[in-house]
């Protein structure tokens, strides 16, 4: 087994702020606004306007380069959660092998010849035929609301019944387009191969936001066993380097 079992729970925390007051933003072209500003988002930041309370988003290159790395440098971040989760097994291989039981098989010929006796004796090692299985397996996430990011767990599940467990586990933060993004897994090859899930959460929330598999069962048994919530760390330091430069060739 690669990585423990993630029921000691993932957490999900982009960098946290506390919300800030109301204040002024100005934007490219001079002009000002009274409003807080909740989250910035790829897209641009999320504001509450202080007169009537309503909240829209601003686009990066409507605010001005002074606003634009004061919102990615003092509110947290958000992104899109809104997942559409696909999975398929793209290759499966079953593969026979060999190994040794730690037992012996002595076999003793005997001959006479003329009175005199010649034994034959062949000490071979016990030999056990097994299989093993393994999958390759491709995840889809897509968005109508555009690209966003969620984090990703796969499992693989071997043997049945009470002997079902989960074998192998992956986990990481992963960006998709609005179009669609794919991502693969490889399930390591193991003995008594039942079947893979994939788990989606939110990583605003670190909810669940999606569960798929090759099994239903298969889903609820790794359900079950997983935190409701979960801490995703992700760095999203590149993108705000990116969206702060694009605010300063403005000028």
């Amino acid at each position: 087994m690669r990585i423990v079992l993630l029921s000691l729970g993932l957490s999900v925390i982009f960098a946290c702020g506390s919300e800030a007051e109301a204040d002024t933003w100005k934007s490219a072209d001079g002009r000002t606004l009274e409003a807080t500003g909740l989250y910035w988002t790829a897209e641009g930041v999320q504001m509450r306007r202080a007169s009537d309370e309503k909240e829209f988003v601003v686009p990066f290159d409507s605010l001005s380069t002074a606003d634009v790395i004061r919102a990615v440098e003092a509110l947290p971040f958000q992104c899109n959660d809104q997942i559409s989760l696909r999975a398929r097994t793209v290759k499966a291989e079953r593969e026979k092998r060999a190994r040794e039981t730690g037992n012996l098989i002595v076999t003793v010929t005997e001959y006479s010849y003329n009175g005199y006796v010649w034994e034959e004796v062949d000490v071979r090692p016990e030999i056990d035929r097994y299989k093993v299985s393994h999958r390759l397996v491709e995840v889809e996430l897509s968005s109508t609301f555009g690209p966003g990011y969620a984090g990703l767990e796969f499992f693989t599940i071997a043997g049945k019944g009470a002997e079902k467990q989960i074998f192998d586990a992956e986990y990481q933060v992963v960006r998709f387009e609005k179009s669609g993004s794919v991502k693969e897994f490889r399930c390591n090859e193991v003995e008594d191969f039942e079947g893979w899930v994939v788990v989606a959460r939110s990583p605003n929330t670190g909810k669940i936001v999606g569960v798929t598999g090759s099994m239903k069962h298969l889903e609820d048994f790794v359900v079950g066993k997983l935190p409701e919530k979960a801490i995703i760390k992700s760095d999203h330091q590149g993108l705000r380097n990116k969206i702060i430069a694009a605010a300063k060739s403005r000028e």
